[in-house]
């Protein structure tokens, strides 16, 4: 921690909750200041207001969407699910400072990891199927998705299992690396 006395007053400035926290890509991340006042008792300054005024920002540079008019509050920061890429931490920072006397300020920040999500595997027509014994079919994973919304193309892993007594894999081997495997 790095303390820095100031030649003035300052309020008192900081994120709420947790610091660090972890989030996920597909959910919203919203950020609250808070603040207290600066004790003006023991100087010569007068304030003649007390109003505040607050400015975000991201200072590791990765984020480079909408920081302000996020919120009708100041004191509220609120980034829209998909904003934040996972696998990165993030530095929001928020200046409070006195609007009659700007130089009269102070910070508070938070770092914000955002974690990977497991990829969501699904088969199109669902976990059970029912097919007769001679009759061909087909496993169609192409509706599988990544919650974190990375660009890379999927890889496909086919497999079969013995589940049931008198159930046989046999020579299905390999069903192949693409979205649909077809089964004989």
């Amino acid at each position: 921690v790095t303390v820095t006395k100031l030649g003035a007053p300052a309020p008192l400035v900081k994120v709420q909750g947790a610091n660090p926290r972890m989030t996920i890509h597909s959910d919203a991340l919203k950020l609250q200041a808070s603040a207290e006042l600066p004790t003006m008792t023991c100087v010569s300054q007068d304030l003649s207001s007390a109003k505040m005024g607050f400015s975000w920002f991201e200072d590791t540079g990765a984020f480079t969407g909408q920081l302000s008019g996020t919120s009708k509050n100041p004191r509220a920061l609120e980034i829209p699910a998909g904003s934040l890429a996972a696998g990165v931490s993030y530095i929001f920072r928020v200046v409070g400072y006195m609007v009659d006397e700007m130089s009269l300020n102070n910070t508070g920040s938070v770092t914000v990891t955002i974690v990977p999500q497991d990829l969501v595997a699904r088969i199109a027509g669902g976990a059970y199927q029912q097919i007769g014994r001679d009759t061909d079919f087909e496993l169609d994973g192409s509706e599988s998705e990544d919650p974190d919304e990375y660009v890379l193309p999927f890889v496909y892993a086919w497999s079969c299992a013995e589940v049931s007594a008198g159930a046989s894999c046999g020579a299905l081997g390999n069903l192949g690396t693409d979205a649909v495997a077809n089964v004989a």
